[in-house]
């Protein structure tokens, strides 16, 4: 058995195993072995800041994150100055100029009571929390002197105040590949050949907490070795304490709440926590900045072995408001700004669960980008000197996208339940910023070796391009019933049943409609017609494959509709 230890940069936990007896090369290290990388005091995040308010740290994998963390008097924990550098990158890279939440207003369904989270004296220096050691066991906990105003609007100083939690954490398999160039998977090769790179990933975790009545919100930004950032508002606290639908006259408490007392007593109303973050992006520290859309979108069609799905990027050049789609992503990258690929930087914003809050105009948008502009701060009850009182609708006016600012939007509907006593288990809102081309190869890049087209020998071990059998798709008419029979014939003769795929009945290239396929058909479907209007109709029936059988369409066949 051949045993080899493969090191990135200064990571000596990187492994590369024989998987006979899975005898490990080196002891993998625990998740907090960092090292202070050592970056200069007025270069990169530290020409914007020092002290504790500076963050720098190395994972064992190599890779270092460099930034800058706030109390913002609205918006509480805000990074900016935002580094990330790979093992690969000769110096850190900027990411992000800033990012922070501005809004959280919790309106409750039974239509007595909306809250806005931010707007009883924000979330900066004097609101937050004081961060304890229960609450930050394995970190350090950085302490605070500012200036801010309390609930009563008084500003008052907050000196020596421990309010902000910083701690790497283990985020488990980072990765892992037993694949051997020019050989294939390990599984397939002699013992002696048999190859695993792999390791355990870390992240930097930077939180802190603020109390707003009897709800308490957790805002955290988890920083991990591969660049990618998981933006985070938890909340949790007690349910409302002065609030029960079952006290309200004209409410059917069933519909608007839950019980959580016992029996059918005590109903907690339902709510929404309708949170919006302000993304500014910096890539490479660079203005010019773009903004694409990516649709991946179903063809309709079937290609030799599998359906054809298509990705369609669309640069969005004006400020607009954007929906979510399962299927839709958005990029913000730097077109002067090139990894050693030569494809330009970016980053992506990738969703989470939403929930969508429809009775407000302004938080129905899943992300709306904007020019920035420094008066523009919250997309409700705007503060910022100039455009007080203003929204994100009066932000979104059509102009040039040159400096954009991403509102990302994401909402959670809360139930309450009888497990939200007490304290309530903390729930989690929030969407991930993903590296899309920032590097050349990953982060961590176990395996340099190993960027695009390897060579013939290597693709030959891989996945290769399979062809399923044709189909033939016959139609017959009787009333206003179709009947669909598919049938298909392997290289050996054999028939082959299709268990799955589409059936599309079509007029012309209109669909008339569309049922599944199923096993229980046995090749052959019957299909309601009542669509069709009175008169002559020539039709034809599609059947979109699966990885069993090809697509066909049948011959047409005229039908008249009494």
């Amino acid at each position: 058995m051949k045993l080899t230890t493969l090191v990135a940069a200064a990571a000596a936990a990187v492994l590369s195993v024989g998987l006979v007896g899975c005898t490990w090369a080196s002891e993998p290290k625990s998740a907090d072995d960092v090292a202070a990388v050592s970056l200069p005091d007025d270069e990169y995040a530290g020409a914007f800041c020092s002290g504790d308010q500076r963050v720098t740290t190395t994972f064992r994998t190599g890779s270092t994150w460099d930034l800058c963390w706030r109390l913002d008097d609205v918006g509480g924990l805000t990074l900016e100055k935002v580094f990330f550098q790979g093992v690969n990158d000769k110096q850190p890279i900027q990411v992000l100029d800033s990012v922070a939440p501005v809004t959280m207003t919790v309106p409750y369904d039974v239509g007595t009571t909306e809250y806005n989270d931010m707007g009883f004296g924000g979330w900066g220096a004097a609101s937050a929390n004081e961060m304890t050691e229960a609450e930050c066991p394995t970190g350090t906990i950085h302490n605070l002197t500012a200036s801010d105003f309390d609930y009563g609007g008084n500003e008052v100083l907050v000196e020596d105040k421990p309010t902000v939690c910083q701690e790497v954490v283990a985020t488990g398999l980072g990765g892992r590949s037993a694949w051997v160039t020019d050989e294939g998977p390990s599984e397939l090769l002699a013992p002696e050949k048999r190859t695993l790179t792999t390791w355990q990933g870390s992240a930097l975790v930077i939180s802190a907490n603020t109390a707003v009545g009897n709800y308490e919100y957790s805002s955290k930004y988890t920083l991990h070795d591969t660049g990618q950032i998981d933006v985070a508002l938890g909340a949790t606290g007690e349910v409302n304490v002065a609030l029960w639908a079952d006290q309200l006259e004209g409410i059917d408490e069933e519909r608007y709440g839950w019980p959580i007392g016992e029996g059918q007593t005590d109903y907690s109303p339902s709510h929404f926590h309708n949170g919006v973050w302000k993304v500014a992006f910096a890539i490479d520290g660079k203005d010019d900045q773009t903004v694409e859309e990516l649709n991946t979108a179903w063809t309709g069609e079937y290609g030799t072995h599998s359906s054809l799905y298509e990705t369609t990027r669309t640069v969005l050049d004006t400020e607009t408001s954007r929906m979510n789609d399962s299927l839709r992503s958005w990029r913000v990258f730097n077109p002067s700004s090139l990894n050693d690929d030569q494809h330009p930087r970016g980053y992506a914003i990738v969703m989470n669960e939403s929930a969508e809050y429809e009775a407000n105009p302004v938080l129905q948008p899943t992300v709306t980008f904007t020019n920035r502009n420094e008066c523009e701060i919250q997309p409700l009850q705007n503060s910022g000197t100039g455009c007080e009182g203003a929204t994100l609708l009066d932000f979104t006016n059509g102009e040039t996208l040159t400096d954009p600012i991403a509102w990302v939007n994401v909402g959670f509907h809360h139930v309450v339940r009888d497990e939200d006593q007490s304290p309530m288990p903390i729930h989690w809102q929030g969407f991930t910023l993903y590296p899309h081309d920032f590097s050349a190869l990953s982060p961590i890049a176990l395996r340099a070796d190993r960027n695009g087209y390897i060579g013939e020998k290597d693709a030959a071990a891989g996945a290769t391009s399979e062809v399923t059998p044709e189909s033939i798709t016959t139609l017959a008419v009787t009333g206003m019933t179709a009947r669909v029979t598919v049938s298909a014939t392997d290289d050996e003769g054999n028939d082959v049943v299709p268990t799955t795929g589409w059936v599309t009945i079509l007029e012309g290239d209109l669909e008339v409609t569309r049922v599944p396929f199923t096993h229980g058909a046995g090749g052959a479907l019957e299909v309601d017609l009542g669509a069709l209007s009175s008169g002559s109709h020539d039709l034809t029936a599609k059947y979109v494959g699966s990885n069993q059988v090809r697509g066909s369409v049948s011959d047409a066949v005229t039908v008249v509709i009494p």
